[in-house]
This record gives C-alpha cells, sequence and structure tokens, in this order.
C-alpha cells in the first residue's frame, strides 16, 4: 500500500548525484538556485490531508540542528496556519487552546487526520547578488523557481516520489502560496497534470482535482501584513479565494459545493451532477475557465450561477464604468428600461449583488464563462431552470 514518508528524516537522492547524500550538507547549485539535502516529514505517513508548505524557509531550516523535530515543521508560522486550517473547516480547535497549540498537537500526531511537509522537500534558495548571499525566502520565490528550469526538475521529483503514489485515505492536498497573479497555482496544476498523470479539471482559480484527490491553493501563512487576514475575511476582494479554498475542500471531503439560500430553494447539486441537456455544469465551468488568465477571471463572482434552459451556465460579472473607472457588478429592478444602465444600480461588494440578485430578486449582468452568453437575468426569469449556490459563499440561516 501507498504511503508517505513516516515522521522524520527521509531518505531521498533523486535531484542528487553522490551516490551518499548527507543531511543539510549536500547541494545542488544551478544559475542562482541552490537546494540542500534536508528533506523531512511530520505527522501521519497515511493521512487524510495532506499539508504542504513551497520549501522549508530560513526559520526552519536554521533549527535543524538544535531544535526537536516536532518543533521544526512551520517554526514561527503556526498561528497563521492554524487560523488558515480553521478556516477551511479542517482544524478543529479545542476549548482553552490556541491555534498554534493546535497546530504542534496536529504535527505531532502520527496517527491522526495529517501529514505535514514542503512541496519542495529540501531547503530551496536564491542567491541575493546585491546582498551577495544565498537567501531562502524572498517576492517571487515560488512563481520564479517553478518557472526555472532547475526548479521545474526539482519540483517534478518530488512530486514523483512523494505525490504520485498516494494512500488511499488521502483526498485533499492543501498548498500554502497562491503566487502573483496565481501563477504558482497554475505552474503547480500544469505539473500534477504532466507528473502525476490521470484527468485533471479545474474546481475553481485555486484548485483542481484528477477525481481522486483535490489540491487546493491557500494563502500562505508566512504573508506579512494584510494578505492573511483579508484571505480569512469573506467580504474582502482577496477573500473570495478563502471561500473558493473551503468550497474545494467542502468537495474533497463530501462531494457537493451547494447549499440553499436564505428562503431561496435550490436544489443541492453535486460538482458532477448532469444538468438538462446532458451538459455538466462542472465540465463547462473546468473547460472554459482553463481558457482565461487572472484578469479575466477576476470579473467574475462564483458566488452562485444561472443555469438557462438550453444548459448555459451564466456567473454575476463585473462591468467597467468608462466614466469612472471602477468595475462593478450591476443590478436593476428589471421590467420596461431595465437594461439600461441609467436605471440600474453598481454594487462593489460581492455580498450587497448577491442579496440583491438572490433575496430580493433583482436581476443582475450575467454572462457565460466563454463570453457568448451575456445579458441582464434574474433568478426566476423565464430563461432560468436553476440557481447553483455556491457552499460556503452565502448563509443559509
Amino acid at each position: 500500500m501507498a504511503n508517505l514518508p513516516i515522521s522524520g528524516r527521509i531518505d531521498c537522492n533523486r535531484c542528487f548525484l553522490e551516490e551518499v547524500v548527507k543531511f543539510d550538507i549536500s547541494t545542488v547549485t544551478q544559475g542562482d538556485w541552490r537546494i540542500t539535502a534536508n528533506p523531512l516529514a511530520w505527522g501521519n505517513a497515511s493521512p487524510k490531508v495532506v499539508v504542504l508548505g513551497f520549501s522549508k524557509g530560513p526559520t526552519q531550516a536554521g533549527a535543524l540542528l538544535n531544535t526537536p523535530h516536532d518543533e521544526i515543521a512551520y517554526k514561527g508560522g503556526r498561528t497563521n496556519l492554524g487560523k488558515i486550517l480553521s478556516h477551511l473547516g479542517i482544524l478543529k480547535i479545542e476549548s482553552g487552546n490556541d491555534y498554534s497549540s493546535a497546530v504542534s498537537a496536529a504535527i505531532s500526531d502520527t496517527t491522526g487526520p495529517f501529514h505535514f511537509a514542503s512541496m519542495i522537500r529540501c531547503t530551496v534558495e536564491r542567491f541575493d547578488h546585491k546582498d551577495n548571499e544565498w537567501k531562502g525566502s524572498g517576492g517571487g520565490m515560488l512563481d520564479k523557481f517553478i518557472a526555472s528550469d532547475f526548479g521545474a526538475m526539482v519540483a517534478s521529483n518530488c512530486v514523483k516520489q512523494h505525490l504520485c503514489a498516494l494512500p488511499p485515505s488521502t483526498r485533499l492536498v492543501v498548498l500554502f502560496g497562491m503566487g502573483h497573479k496565481l501563477n504558482y497555482v497554475k505552474s503547480a496544476f500544469k505539473l500534477f497534470e504532466s507528473v502525476r498523470g490521470g484527468n485533471w479539471r479545474w474546481l475553481n482559480e485555486i484548485a483542481y482535482t484528477d477525481e481522486n484527490i483535490v489540491v487546493v491553493h491557500v494563502e500562505h501563512f508566512a504573508s506579512q501584513g494584510k494578505p492573511v487576514p483579508q484571505w480569512l475575511d469573506a467580504t474582502c476582494e482577496r477573500g473570495r479565494y478563502g471561500v473558493m479554498a473551503k468550497e474545494a475542500v467542502d468537495f474533497a471531503l463530501s462531494g457537493t459545493t451547494t447549499q440553499p439560500v436564505q428562503g431561496w430553494t435550490t436544489k443541492s447539486i453535486p460538482l458532477q451532477t448532469t444538468i438538462k441537456g446532458g451538459v455538466s455544469t462542472t465540465t463547462v465551468f473546468s473547460k472554459e475557465l482553463a481558457k482565461l488568465d487572472s484578469t479575466q477571471l477576476a470579473r467574475f463572482s462564483y458566488a452562485f450561477s444561472f443555469v438557462l434552459n438550453n444548459g448555459t451556465v451564466l456567473y454575476p460579472v463585473r462591468m467597467k464604468n468608462r466614466t469612472t473607472g471602477k468595475s462593478a457588478f450591476r443590478v436593476s429592478r428589471g421590467g420596461t428600461g431595465g437594461n439600461k444602465k441609467e436605471n440600474g444600480m453598481e454594487v462593489e461588494s460581492e455580498d450587497e449583488m448577491v442579496n440583491y440578485a438572490l433575496n430580493l430578486g433583482y436581476s443582475v449582468r450575467a454572462m457565460s464563462l466563454d463570453g457568448k452568453t451575456f445579458g441582464l437575468y434574474k433568478r426566476d426569469g423565464r430563461s432560468v431552470v436553476d440557481v447553483r449556490i455556491s457552499k460556503g459563499c452565502i448563509s443559509s440561516n
């Protein structure tokens, strides 16, 4: 049976030419990149959830020689790690415990639901010519390393060694980091697709699946300043990635992603349900999503969608006001002249748009992901046969 490495040091020499690799001493350098042989693992070798950072940062790498093994993983970042995993609904915070303590207990538990490590098990460093030293952190590390030939080789080896033959119990892989304009997400998708094989498809902007596991990208626990708090806050623009992550996790662990909304009943549709006309909404979503760049993706709201009688799926879309330059959702009461700009309202908040469209019955500008169908639609419109609500996006109270 396939297993992940047991908690402790890992014996791996895939990227090293030496027959005998010395832990935390052997290195391989190419250009401005260097890896040091110090792969580690924590937690259960047959987990339900695999949690992966990108690589050991300087805080973790610097603690290897004089820190107990279970204290190394995510050292200095366990509070944010706990907040993120708790937000996803996969880490329980027992009464009297704080986030850091909950993470510490999970890392030490070799029979629990988690396996902890990093995507690149060895330490990755980049040479800083300005300071004339090797650094294990800094802007663009994730994107630029994977984009380099050396980084692609190392990442490919790591996936082959540790993520190809996962235990049957493993359903979810959580990757910390999204990269600039989701570049790390896109690179990781291609990596899994090419190395692990199988039929991979997108679930949303930051999650994908091969029907055996779901990979979801979340805010990096070591992000400084506002990114983590904003990712945790569904009312913020960055918070929509947190909502998408929760939805993907729910699908990975339960298989459904929809729920009713305040007084408005909609059938709970599993992500793979085939709807009217034999068109799978998820298949359409995945294929069209792959064609869009991050700017195009950001125009849409994925809180809900309208399914038309011909099987077309439409999502609320932000429109740019040529006068003000601002992008916002446009809602209208409908009726005569309702499709005219002057008879509608511009709504910047996604939550406010959802309230108008689903609770107050307003029409909203919506468009298919391929851009072929566009217009003003409402929940009880003649051409709308279903409304799909994304679980975690809207309260059902």
